[in-house]
């Protein structure tokens, strides 16, 4: 599994990705998946240059109420860097904007998990260590399968929280000029 390389996962979305002992100096923002009891909470640093998205984990946690996050937010996030947050929670998101955070609530809706997965495997994948649970996502996330055994374009809805979070950002980076452009009349 050394420089990520895949073991017998089947189907698995993400083929490979690079490690780096850090992030590069580049522009970054973060992408922030919310969970609690379940599901973990989780931040991932993203930055988009040339042919290449660089991740690293910040945050993946469970059980984090909302001053948890503020706190660990105000240790762990750099300056005012855009967060592109889970849209599932609205009140998070604004309680969050309150206390001095850059946040958005990532776009969703039908087909944006496709897309977002289509946009990130554009570049190739350079994951900084440590980085834990977004690797072990990374080796593990995978397509669905149909009762035949034929691959679904559906992704299993496992191992993919800091993949998520990774998503969000990447997606808002990738597509932005696209979606915030402005309708010209006439």
């Amino acid at each position: 599994f050394g420089e990520g390389k895949r073991g017998n996962v089947q189907g698995v979305i993400f083929n490979s990705f690079e490690e780096v002992n850090e992030f590069p100096n580049i522009p970054f923002g973060y992408g922030l998946d919310f969970g609690f009891t379940n599901d973990p909470i989780a931040l991932v640093k993203v930055g988009v240059t040339g042919e290449k998205i660089y991740l690293e984990e910040v945050l993946y946690d469970k059980a984090l109420t909302t001053p948890d996050i503020v706190r660990i937010l105000k240790e762990k996030v750099i300056g005012r860097a855009e967060i592109i947050a889970d849209s599932s929670e609205p009140r998070l998101i604004e309680e969050l904007r309150r206390d001095g955070f850059n946040i958005y609530s990532a776009i969703k809706g039908p087909g944006s998990v496709t897309q977002g997965i289509d946009a990130i495997k554009r570049y190739k994948i350079v994951v900084v260590s440590p980085s834990v649970n977004l690797k072990k996502e990374l080796r593990n996330y995978k397509w669905r399968t149909d009762s035949s055994g034929k691959t679904l374009n559906e992704p299993v809805d496992y191992w993919n929280h800091a993949i998520d979070a990774s998503r969000y950002r990447a997606s808002w980076v990738i597509n932005k000029p696209k979606i915030s452009a402005p309708r010209l009349n006439g």
